[in-house]
């Protein structure tokens, strides 16, 4: 998974956290049956006086 993860990402380009986390779930729920998947991501030292921000998305339904 993180292989593909990572020709993934070499291929496109992403401008916001946003689109990259949409992204990567899209992927490993397509392409590796996850019927839940929880994604982080974090940028670090973008703004001044910021160690980092990010944003966290859950798609799919969890199972009980």
């Amino acid at each position: 998974m993180v292989e593909r993860l990572r020709q993934s990402l070499e291929e496109q380009h992403f401008l916001l956290l946003e689109a990259l986390a949409e992204h990567i779930a899209q992927m490993v729920r397509e392409e590796f049956g996850a019927p839940w998947v929880r994604v982080a991501v974090t940028k670090l030292g973008i703004l001044p006086g910021v160690k980092r921000v990010g944003v966290q998305i859950e798609r799919g339904h969890r199972p009980n």
